[in-house]
């Protein structure tokens, strides 16, 4: 199972998508990571971390570059059984 978040729009897209996936985080998974673009025709910038959504957040905030045009997320979980 997985959930994906999705923003384009003029606002800051890292605040959105991360609020976002913390309305998701109740379900509980196993790691979470952001996809974004930062300007055309330049490779995705990407941060994925194992566990709780504050993993992923405290390292996002440290690295942001974002910009809003794009950002993707994705929420995993792990096949079991």
């Amino acid at each position: 199972m997985c959930g994906i978040i999705g923003y384009t729009g003029s606002d800051s897209a890292q605040s959105k998508i991360i609020e976002g996936l913390r309305r998701l985080e109740y379900r509980g998974y196993d790691s979470a990571g952001i996809a974004l673009v930062e300007e055309a025709k330049k490779p995705l910038l990407i941060a994925k971390r194992a566990g709780k959504l504050a993993n992923l957040e405290e390292a996002s905030m440290k690295e942001s570059r974002a910009s809003p045009l794009m950002r993707r997320d994705l929420e995993l979980w792990r096949e079991s059984g």
